[in-house]
C-alpha cells in the first residue's frame, strides 16, 4: 500500500487517484526506503504555481495577488499536501529534523502554497537546515516567486549583521532581491477599508528601526565585500528599495572598495539576471540610473569625467556599452553636466561610440523591436561623434572580453593603473603551428583536447570498479572512433 501511494504521487496523470487515497484517511506517517513521507513526496512532485493571467497587466490587483494564488492552487499535489498536513497534529514551533526538512523542501522547490500551508500548521521560520540556512536565507539565495510574501505574512524575523559575506547577509540580500509584487513587500504591511488605506512596519523596516544605527545602517553597514545596502539595491535593480533608501537619507556618492558608486553599479548590473541582454533589463537599469543620477546631483556637482589621460571608463562609456539609449541621450542633452565630450576617448582610445558599435545588429528587430545600440550610434553621430579605434592590442582584448560575455568592468574600473600602465598583456609570445591551424584554417577539432581527454579518462577509469571498466573502455573506443572520423571530415572540408 505504501508503494501504491508513492507511485500515485509521482505520476502526474494519476493525481485524482492520489487525492482520493488521502481522503480515505490512509496512514501518512509511513516512509519509503529513503525515509521520505507522502508529504515529502507531494512537496517534491507538486506542479509549478499557477498565476492569474492578468498579473502583469493589472497593477491595481497587486495587493490581492497572493490570495488569488492560494485560491487557484488548491488542487492536485497542493491539495494533497493540504490533506496530509491536516493529519500532522504535532506540528509545533520546534526544529526537529522532519519538520525542518518539510518547510525547507517547500522553499527549495519554490512551492509558496505548500510553504504557506506548513507555516499555517505551526511550522517555524527560525529552523535551520544542515547548511545552517533558515527559510528566509534559502529564499534570498535561490529566489522564488511569492515566497517573500509568505515570509511577510508570518512576520519573518530579520537579522542585520555587518561584515558578513554577501551571500549570507540577510540585510544585503534583501536589498538586492526585488519583491514579487512591489506593493506587497517586506518593508510595509498595507491594509485598506472602504475609505482609507493604512500601512504599518513590515519585518524589514522593523529590523532597520531596531538597529542601533537606525537608518544610518544603510550607509554604514557593509557586507564582507564592502558594499552597502544601497549598493546592493542598485546592483539588483530593486527600485522599491533604491527609492526608499534615498528617501531615508542614504548617500549615493558612497563608493565600494573598487571605487564604484551606486550609479555605476546600476548602469553595469541592474536588471541583469542572465548573461543575455534584454530590453526589460535595460529599462530597469535606465530607471535606476536616472534616479541615482538625480539623487547624486542634489548633493554634489556631477562630473562625467571624459579625459584622454585616464584609463577609467566613464558612465557615458558604460551606458553606451549596456545599450541604455535613453540615459545616453540624457547625458548628451543636459548642458549643465560637466565633463561631457561626445567622443570621450579614454587613455587607451576607447570611446562610447566604439563600444556601442560592438553590439549593433545583435538584437532581433524584425518584429518592431528597436536596436538600442543602433539608436545610441545614431544619437552620438547626430551630436558630432566620430568613430575611432583603439590600438590593435587594446582592441583585441576588448573584443575577446566582449565575445566571451565579460562586462567592461574588469578591465576598465579595477585593473588599469592610474599612471596608464598597459593592462592588455598576453602571456603567449608566439603562436605555434597547431594554434595557427586551429584559429586560421577553421579546423573544428581543438588541438588541445587530446591531452584533456587523456587526463579525464585517467581519472574516470581510476574511480570505476573492475566490472565497470570493461564497459567504459568499449564506450570509449566507440567515442574515439567517432572523434577520429569527425577530425578527418573537418580536414577534408578545410
Amino acid at each position: 500500500m505504501v508503494e501504491q501511494l508513492y507511485i500515485l504521487q509521482h505520476k502526474m496523470e494519476k493525481r485524482v487517484a492520489s487525492y482520493t487515497y488521502c481522503k480515505r484517511e490512509q496512514g501518512t506517517d509511513v516512509t519509503d526506503n529513503k525515509g521520505k513521507t507522502p508529504l515529502d513526496v507531494a512537496t517534491e512532485c507538486a506542479p509549478g504555481v499557477l498565476n492569474p493571467v492578468f498579473f502583469e497587466k493589472d497593477s491595481c490587483a497587486y495587493k490581492d495577488n497572493f490570495d488569488l494564488v492560494l485560491a487557484l492552487n488548491q488542487r492536485y499535489h497542493n491539495a494533497i499536501a493540504d490533506i496530509l498536513l491536516s493529519r500532522e497534529t504535532y506540528l509545533t514551533q520546534t526544529c526537529d529534523e522532519r519538520q525542518t526538512y518539510q518547510l525547507h523542501s517547500a522553499f527549495e522547490k519554490n512551492q509558496p502554497v505548500i510553504a504557506y500551508q506548513i507555516l499555517s500548521k505551526g511550522g517555524s521560520l527560525n529552523c535551520k537546515d544542515t547548511q545552517g540556512r533558515t527559510p528566509l536565507l534559502m529564499y534570498l539565495q535561490n529566489g522564488g516567486k511569492w515566497l517573500d510574501i509568505v515570509l511577510k505574512r508570518f512576520d519573518v524575523p530579520i537579522r542585520i549583521e555587518c561584515g558578513k559575506p554577501f551571500n549570507y547577509s540577510e540585510f544585503h540580500l534583501l536589498a538586492f532581491r526585488k519583491p514579487t509584487a512591489p506593493s506587497d513587500n517586506l518593508l510595509e504591511h498595507y491594509t485598506c477599508d472602504v475609505d482609507y488605506c493604512f500601512s504599518k512596519d513590515g519585518p524589514f523596516l522593523k529590523a532597520i528601526k531596531a538597529h542601533p544605527l537606525g537608518f544610518r545602517v544603510i550607509d554604514e553597514c557593509r557586507d564582507a565585500e564592502g558594499y552597502t545596502a544601497l549598493h546592493r539595491a542598485a546592483q539588483g535593480g530593486n527600485m522599491l528599495l533604491v527609492n526608499k533608501f534615498l528617501s531615508w537619507g542614504a548617500d549615493p556618492t558612497v563608493l565600494t572598495p573598487q571605487g564604484h558608486s551606486s550609479l555605476v553599479l546600476a548602469i553595469m548590473y541592474a536588471g541583469q539576471i542572465s548573461p543575455y541582454p534584454s530590453n526589460q533589463d535595460r529599462k530597469i537599469a535606465e530607471r535606476a540610473a536616472d534616479v541615482l543620477l538625480r539623487a547624486t546631483r542634489r548633493i554634489t556637482s556631477f562630473y562625467i569625467g571624459c579625459n584622454s589621460s585616464q584609463a577609467k571608463l566613464t558612465i557615458y562609456h558604460l551606458s553606451a556599452y549596456r545599450g541604455l539609449s535613453g540615459f545616453v541621450k540624457t547625458l548628451l542633452k543636459d548642458a549643465s553636466l560637466l565633463g561631457v565630450d561626445v567622443n570621450c576617448p579614454n587613455l587607451h582610445g576607447i570611446t562610447p561610440l566604439y563600444l556601442a558599435k560592438l553590439y549593433v545588429g545583435t538584437e532581433e528587430t524584425s518584429k518592431g523591436k528597436q536596436d538600442q545600440w543602433q539608436e545610441i550610434v545614431d544619437l552620438i553621430e547626430e551630436y558630432g561623434g566620430v568613430l575611432s579605434y583603439p590600438n590593435r592590442e587594446v582592441e583585441l582584448n576588448v573584443i575577446y572580453r566582449h565575445l566571451f560575455g565579460h562586462h567592461p568592468n574588469p578591465f576598465t574600473l579595477d585593473e588599469f593603473e592610474a599612471g596608464g600602465e598597459q593592462f592588455y598583456k598576453s602571456g603567449v609570445s608566439a603562436c605555434r603551428e597547431d594554434d595557427l591551424n586551429y584559429y586560421q584554417t577553421g579546423i573544428h577539432i581543438n588541438p588541445y583536447m587530446e591531452a584533456v581527454y587523456g587526463e579525464l579518462i585517467k581519472r574516470i577509469t581510476a574511480s570505476l570498479s573492475s566490472a565497470d571498466k570493461l564497459n567504459f573502455q568499449e564506450a570509449l573506443r566507440v567515442r574515439l572512433v567517432a572523434l577520429k572520423a569527425m577530425e578527418d571530415v573537418s580536414r577534408l572540408i578545410n
